[in-house]
This record gives structure tokens, sequence and C-alpha cells, in this order.
């Protein structure tokens, strides 16, 4: 007996430090916690941001300062059975529930998100604020979805003068067993 204990560590170790996700848990295919360079991987269509801490001293988010669009590449492929169960989450200290929608673009789909920015006279309460994704695609006359690559996440957001916060932003697909 001793020997398939060893045997059930040593592979269950295994796939934990290989990076492995457990089955059954929704995973992020995106995930910003808006530290180091954010220029370097996201890029500025128009408007600007600052980085700044967040309500714990070494983590930081992001203020827009003007009207702002920006972008992130993403090479994620949905395949069918996942194309109903993604959502984004984000911490914030505003309140109001984000736009989000995805649309076929240049080189695959874009996942678009309209971040609120309206104050509820409270910056610095942080809240984590979900939003579903609509099903990509169209469905077929069997009920199934096509396989579609996400190849940029936009993020769109006004400037709020409370000082709207955003931090920890992620883009997650759910696993079949929760029932999408």
């Amino acid at each position: 007996m001793r020997p398939l204990m060893l045997l059930l560590f040593v592979t269950t170790t295994a796939a934990v430090v290989a990076g492995c996700w457990p089955d059954g848990e929704p995973r992020p295919v995106f995930d910003e916690r808006f530290e180091d360079c954010v220029e370097c991987r996201w890029t500025v269509a128009y408007g600007g941001f600052e980085v700044v801490q967040t309500i714990h001293p070494a983590e930081h988010g992001l203020r827009f300062v003007a009207a702002t669009e920006m972008s992130a590449a993403l090479a994620v492929t949905i395949y069918d059975q996942f194309s109903d169960g993604m959502w984004l989450e984000y911490s914030t200290s505003c309140g109001g529930t984000p736009e989000i929608s995805a649309a076929p673009g240049v080189s695959g789909w874009e996942v678009r998100v309209r971040l609120p920015t309206a104050g509820d006279g409270s910056p610095g309460e942080f809240q984590r604020v979900h939003a579903n994704l609509p099903p990509i695609g169209q469905q077929d006359e069997w009920g199934t979805y096509p396989d579609v690559t996400l190849s940029r996440l936009i993020v769109s957001a006004d400037p709020y003068e409370g000082g709207c916060v955003f931090d920890n932003l992620r883009l997650m697909v759910a696993e079949p067993d929760y029932g999408y």
C-alpha cells in the first residue's frame, strides 16, 4: 500500500508543480494585476491612466485620467462546450455594472468591456464585480457553437472625479462540471 500512496503523492505534486488546473474549476484565460510595466502588455488607442496603490499597500490598480480605450492581445481558443460560460471579474472602488460583449474582429473575436465609473461616494471600499459574457458565435441547427479564437480584450472607461480604481481583471471560462 505504501508504494501506491507514494505514487499518488508524486503524481499529484507533479501535476500541481506543472501548473495543471484542477478539473471542474473555472479557469482564467486572462489575468491582469496591473503591476510592473502595464504599457508593455496594453496598447492605448486614446486617453490615459495612472497606476495607483489599491487598498493593499503593495498592490496597484488603474485609475483613468481621461476617456480611455486600451487593448491587450489574447490567443485563446474557446471550444463549443465553453462558448456559453465565460465571465469577466475585477476589483473596483466604484459601483455599477460593466457592459461586456464579443464580436468578430480583424484576427479573431474581440471581447469588449465598458467599465462603469459612477462612484458611490465611498472610494476605497473595494468590491469584486462579475459580469457574464454572452454566448460567443451563433448556434447551428443542432444547438452547438463554433470554436472561436479570442484575439483581443478591449477595455474602455471614462474618468471619474472620485477616482475609481480597477484591479485584478480576469477573463474566466467555466468547466463542463458547472453545467455549461
